[in-house]
């Protein structure tokens, strides 16, 4: 009975925190309740178990982006912002560990945690889309029309860089699973990939647009490292050929603005010379936007996080990056093949590539006002990284 109990509780970890989103999302159930919920089960599985979390790689990483997030709540005075913004951090970091946790589950498991995941994006695509409040462009107005009639939502709106990128750092997985594999699994990857690269491509996001090419092109690469005598110069004409017609056709200077570009320059700009810039702990944990006008970020994920979390919060990037690369190495290097090293190496690909695109976006914090500022991490990149860790732990166990 107390197995089947631990095995229970460890099963359902990556759900634990997910009161905390609706707390700040939909006013329900409190923030203090939302606690309750999500620290009572791991506390059970602690005293049952007499273990806490399996290590990973990014531990070092995590624990110093912590303190920083600690830092960034202490000095920010909107508690309030900072206080959510703390909490979905948080839920995020038990959602990782609730995933690594789970590392030597069965197939089933994994299945289902996919299936949950597809259905998570078709359902994003779907909500995007039927709103018709998207950048509509001639290439994809017939798809928000053909949208029009399904349910509307009210509140805030998936903006169209945000849908760009999420699918676009899904993409180079299931494009992975298409090269590497055969069979059905093959079908599906290339199906499935396939589809994000129309969404992306019909959301209109020039940083959708990036980062789905860097993904697409390093997986390719991995596959068939002569690819990228086809895919560099692709892409370099296509570069050449947007600045050619820049003027010429309204497409290219709306997807790829001068003047957004010139904006977010100046948004920079105005962040690091704000007087309340600290060299150690940046603005605070969600306190940049009373000072830029309400801005939905600083269009910089980077010194988003500078921001936010000072110093220590990049010197957890670093940390993390130099962990990325040597997990990365050990995925391409493994002699074990599947479907884990399939999305290993997918996933590289889409961090490659939501790092490049996080130049211009912020991809791991959403802001909305209801009608006050709300300021929520997005769990997104903290699931690719339990993934990620996953496929190496399985990978290596496979290898021994």
């Amino acid at each position: 009975m107390k197995t089947k109990l631990i095995t229970f509780l460890e099963i359902i970890q990556p759900v634990y925190a997910a009161p905390m989103f609706f707390s700040v999302v939909a006013g329900a159930p409190p923030l203090w309740a939302s606690w309750i919920i999500a620290g009572a089960p791991w506390l059970a599985y602690v005293l049952l178990s007499e273990r806490f979390i399996r290590p990973t790689p990014f531990d070092i990483p995590i624990g110093i982006f912590f303190l920083g997030l600690v830092v960034g709540f202490a000095v920010s005075p909107d508690k309030r912002v900072s206080t959510e913004a703390l909490s979905t951090t948080f839920a995020c970091i038990l959602i990782y560990y609730g995933l690594v946790n789970n590392t030597d589950r069965g197939r089933t498991y994994w299945r289902v945690m996919s299936g949950i995941g597809c259905l998570l994006i078709l359902g994003l695509t779907a909500w995007f889309f039927s709103q018709g409040s998207g950048r509509v462009m001639f290439f994809n107005d017939w798809v928000f029309k053909l949208a029009a009639d399904l349910p509307k939502t009210s509140g805030e709106i998936l903006q169209f860089n945000n849908l760009g990128v999420f699918l676009a750092v899904m993409a180079p997985v299931f494009f992975a699973l298409g090269l590497f594999t055969k069979g059905r699994t093959r079908r599906l990857g290339w199906s499935a990939g396939l589809f994000l690269m129309a969404a992306v491509f019909l959301s209109a996001s020039g940083s959708g647009w990036g980062a789905i090419a860097c993904g697409v092109m390093f997986v390719l690469a991995a596959w068939r490292l002569k690819t990228l005598w086809a895919t560099v110069p692709v892409a370099v004409v296509t570069g050449i050929v947007i600045a050619v017609n820049y003027h010429s056709f309204s497409w290219p200077s709306t997807l790829f603005s001068t003047n957004s570009l010139m904006y977010r320059v100046e948004l920079w700009r105005k962040t690091f010379a704000l007087p309340e810039w600290s060299w150690f702990t940046g603005l605070g944990l969600g306190d940049w936007s009373p000072h830029l006008g309400n801005n939905v970020n600083v269009h910089n994920g980077y010194i988003q996080l500078y921001s936010d979390t000072g110093l220590l919060g990049i010197l957890a990037l670093v940390a993390a990056a130099v962990v990325f690369v040597r997990v990365s190495l050990r995925i391409m290097k493994s002699r074990a093949r599947g479907a884990w090293n399939c999305i290993g190496i997918g996933l590289i690909g889409g961090f490659l590539g939501g790092a490049a695109a996080s130049i211009f976006e912020v991809a791991t914090y959403g802001t909305f006002w209801s009608p006050d500022m709300h300021y929520i991490s997005i769990p997104l990149l903290w699931i690719m990284a339990a993934i990620f860790v996953v496929a190496d732990s399985r990978l290596r166990a496979k290898s021994l």
